[in-house]
C-alpha cells in the first residue's frame, strides 16, 4: 500500500470517526462537542476532496475498494460489559490485548522521547559555545 492509499484511507477514517462522534455527542446531549466534530468531519471532507484532486493518479476504483472496507464493517462488541463474565476467556482476551496496545504505545513514546533527547544534544552540540568568543 502506498503513502497516498494510506493517507486517503486515514483521512476517509478520521472523517467517519468524527461524524459518528458527532452522532453520538448528539444523543448524549453534548451539543457544543457535536457541533465541533461535524466541523471537523467536514474539514476532512474538503481536504480529502483537495488531496484527490492533487494526485489525478489515483484509479476510482481503489478509492471505492477503501470506502466500502469501510462502509460494510461489522461493529464490534469489545467491551467488557458487551462481554459478559468478566472472568471468561474473551474478557481476558480483551484485557492482554489492551494490555499489549497499551505497552506498544509506551514503547512507541518512549522512542520518540529518546529521540528528541537525542536532536537536543545533538544541537547543543553543533552550536558554538559563547565562552570561545571572549
Amino acid at each position: 500500500m502506498s503513502l497516498k492509499y494510506f493517507h486517503l484511507l486515514f483521512i476517509a477514517l478520521s472523517a467517519l470517526l468524527a461524524f459518528g462522534f458527532t452522532f453520538w455527542c448528539w444523543g448524549q446531549q453534548h451539543i457544543p462537542a457535536g457541533i465541533s466534530a461535524l466541523v471537523m468531519g467536514v474539514g476532512l471532507l474538503i481536504y480529502g476532496a483537495f488531496f484527490i484532486h492533487k494526485i489525478k493518479s489515483l484509479p476510482v476504483w481503489s478509492m471505492l475498494v477503501g470506502l466500502s472496507m469501510v462502509t460494510l464493517a461489522r461493529p464490534a462488541a469489545a467491551c467488557l460489559v458487551c462481554a459478559g463474565d468478566p472472568n471468561a476467556a474473551m474478557s481476558r482476551g480483551i484485557r492482554a490485548g489492551l494490555g499489549g496496545m497499551l505497552g506498544l504505545v509506551l514503547v512507541v513514546l518512549l522512542a520518540f522521547g529518546v529521540f528528541f533527547i537525542y536532536l537536543l544534544k545533538r544541537s547543543q552540540m553543533a552550536r558554538p559555545s559563547e565562552n570561545k568568543g571572549a
